[in-house]
This record gives C-alpha cells, structure tokens and sequence, in this order.
C-alpha cells in the first residue's frame, strides 16, 4: 500500500496506538517478488513479532 517503508512504519504504529486492544491482531507486510510476507505482527497478548525480510 505504501512504498516507503518508513511511511508504512509510521502507519503500523499510528494503528497499533489507535487500536491495539485485546483481540486485535495487527501485521505489517512486504510484498517481495509478488509474494506477500509479514513483517511485524502484534496481538495484545504476545506483543510485538518481528520477522527477518529476506
């Protein structure tokens, strides 16, 4: 949706402040060569994941 990713990280955590409550699942993805991969994910109970784009 965004191509710079410093804009996409902004976004990702202007949502998770606007709605990072129990149940919510937020992830953030990179489409790499036609194929979408996560690059965070947060839930209320696990926190933040971070995952290695390669």
């Amino acid at each position: 949706m965004w191509s710079r990713s410093e804009t996409a990280e902004a976004k990702f955590l202007e949502w998770l402040g606007a709605h990072g409550q129990p149940g919510a699942v937020l992830t953030l993805t990179a489409t790499i060569g036609g194929e979408r991969r996560a690059v965070k994910s947060w839930t209320h109970e696990g926190g933040l994941q971070v995952a290695g784009v390669a």
